[in-house]
């Protein structure tokens, strides 16, 4: 059984995998709460992060 990590869900966030490597994390995502719950932190702070970048560059 293939053991997933922060860098597996990362790469699927910042759209790094390739269409079956995403299939098999989107996959393991949807089984296992726990990962959908850092999959939604690590995107959450993708999203803030984009967003100070945006503001930072703008001043």
């Amino acid at each position: 059984m293939r053991t997933f990590t922060d860098y597996d869900i990362q790469a699927l966030i910042d759209n790094e995998l390739n269409y079956e490597d995403s299939k098999v994390v989107r996959n393991y995502i949807q089984k296992n709460k726990d990962a959908l719950k850092r999959h939604d932190t690590l995107a959450q702070q993708k999203r803030m992060l984009q967003s100070w970048w945006k503001y930072k560059k703008s001043t």
